[in-house]
């Protein structure tokens, strides 16, 4: 597997519920495909096969890179990390039609949990050698362009998993998140990029992404290595005080489908939570990467057995700001105006930052407005421009950013709006 520089970034610019959800329910252009059963691998095998889209992914020859969600050194039944069993089904579908390899590949700022997690048998599965455990991290990295990024213009990942020669799978897991709302397989993409960029400190997490918006960021993830088959692995399913802390919820699911969209679309139905509780969901429909409603999805294979999955406390609900306009010349006596919808009443604060694509640091140009109390529906803020002393911010770049919380010791929802400041002088 070879990729260029060059390519890589070329590539990086590329751009309520029924209790029982019948087969036939929804029919339309996304498919996902259902099994069922107690035993991982065997229902795994059925998801994948109810699908019917594996085969298109015409694997052969190619390497299938695998992303599991092994957020710590926890087994797969406590709802915290992905079956083992889950992925060696993939694995063994993969070798099966061909590939030339197979990377299981994971990484955190402590390294990747293979060992804990139940992953170390992958290290002699294969007597030709094609099955690797990788760390992302440890692989060569590049600062791939994202153009009309929502919360990054650039993100800095394994080059490897670029290249026009790799079959990308997300595996991950049905659990609930304390700032996602639901952790499945488009949120599992939140380990691709390079952890020393984007720790606010170490070692405890990539805050400088969740300082910038999680759901924003979810969808920036999954268009630069946009996922090319996804499987979600919801045999142990996680509740309450997720990713991490939760209960284990036995639920016997996998899903599989080649729309991660889709596939998660689905898992919220299975959870019984609302389609419009993930952001990230509906920001990535609206980017064009996969379905915005439950009718565009038919399903395939065994029957859905839906149970409400208990939410950990979470965040105030914040749309991204919007700004209009996004270019202005405060030297000509221009301003911009900045337009937020908050879902319920919070406390929230608006700055003006710039910020870096390939480092956490921020400068604050100016706070427009401190933590004050707003009720639920839209609100207006006006910038013209101006730095905290009073004086013209120099031509570049902004971030109009919103931070909200329930209470003043809460944990924050932000959001983030890109605004460019020209002058004419």
């Amino acid at each position: 597997m070879t990729l260029s520089r060059r390519a890589a970034l070329k590539l990086g610019v590329a751009a309520s519920v029924a209790a029982a959800w019948p087969a036939k329910l929804f029919a339309a252009g996304y498919r996902v495909g259902v099994g069922r059963g107690r035993d991982p691998y065997a229902a795994t095998k059925r998801a994948l096969d109810a699908s019917a889209e594996w085969p298109a992914l015409g694997v052969q020859g190619k390497t299938v890179v695998i992303k599991p969600n092994l957020v710590g050194p926890r087994s797969s039944r406590t709802g915290t990390t992905t079956d083992p069993e889950v992925v060696r089904a993939v694995v063994d579908q993969a070798l099966a039609d061909g590939a030339a390899g197979v990377q299981i590949v994971e990484t955190s700022p402590n390294g990747p949990y293979f060992a804990p997690c139940g992953y170390d048998f992958f290290d002699t599965y294969d007597p030709y050698g094609r099955v690797q455990l990788l760390d992302l991290q440890q692989m060569p990295q590049v600062l791939a362009p994202l153009p009309g990024g929502m919360a990054y213009t650039a993100i800095e990942t394994a080059e490897p998993i670029l290249g026009s020669d790799v079959v990308f799978v997300s595996v991950g897991k049905l659990k609930t998140h304390s700032d996602a709302v639901a952790s499945l397989t488009m949120k599992n993409l939140f380990g691709l990029p390079t952890v020393d960029r984007y720790l606010s400190y170490a070692p405890t997490g990539r805050f400088a992404m969740h300082d910038r918006s999680v759901h924003q960021t979810i969808v920036d993830i999954n268009r630069l290595r946009p996922v090319d088959f996804a499987v979600l692995d919801g045999i142990w399913g996680m509740e309450g005080s997720g990713p991490v802390f939760g209960s284990p919820v036995r639920m016997n699911t996998v899903l599989a489908g080649r729309n991660a969209l889709a596939v998660d679309r689905v898992a919220l139905s299975l959870m019984k939570l609302s389609q419009r509780a993930v952001r990230h969901l509906d920001y990535g429909a609206q980017a064009g990467l996969g379905p915005q409603e439950l009718g565009e999805i038919a399903l395939a294979g065994d029957p859905l057995n839906p149970r409400a999955f208990a939410l950990p406390p979470l965040p105030p609900y914040v749309d991204y700001p919007r700004v209009n306009p996004a270019v202005f010349d405060p030297s000509a006596g221009q301003r911009t105006t900045i337009r937020i919808y908050y879902g319920q009443p919070c406390f929230r604060t608006v700055d003006i930052l710039r910020l870096y694509d390939d480092h956490p640091a921020v400068d604050s140009i100016v706070t427009l407005s401190p933590y004050m109390l707003k009720r639920k529906g839209y609100e207006l803020v006006a910038w013209d421009g101006r730095a905290e002393d009073g004086s013209l911010a120099p031509p570049g770049r902004y971030a109009a950013h919103v931070r909200a919380v329930r209470s003043t010791d809460g944990r924050p929802t932000d959001g983030l709006a890109w605004v460019v400041v020209r002058s004419s002088t």
